[in-house]
């Protein structure tokens, strides 16, 4: 079954795994969120190098920690995404968020 996405958007949050919301990695706490707006779903990218603001990451196999960049992913309608935005505007307060429109999108069910 093929349902339609009215105005479909992508949502990308960029983070490093150390970042935080309310005491939790900032990772998870978007997820919750996804769930808690019954969004279609996220993905989570990690990523093995980057570089920005606040400096570069780069996954060595020497190295016994990494704070290494992430990339969140969300696809749905322009209405349910902007109830995500407005609670990543009110609680993130690091990483860069990026929102684009989609020209053709279906969500396949099976």
């Amino acid at each position: 079954m093929v349902r339609e996405i009215e105005e479909p958007v992508r949502l990308k949050v960029y983070l490093l795994e150390g970042d935080r919301v309310d005491g939790v990695p900032a990772v998870d706490w978007i997820l919750e969120r996804v769930r808690e707006l019954g969004l279609r779903g996220a993905t989570v990218y990690r990523c093995f190098a980057g570089c920005g603001r606040r400096g570069h990451s780069e996954a060595r196999i020497l190295r016994t920690s990494m704070n290494l960049p992430v990339v969140v992913e969300v696809v749905d309608s322009l209405e349910k995404v902007e109830r995500l935005l407005e609670l990543l505007k009110e609680r993130l307060d690091v990483g860069v968020v990026t929102l684009e429109r989609l020209e053709v999108a279906y969500d396949l069910e099976g």
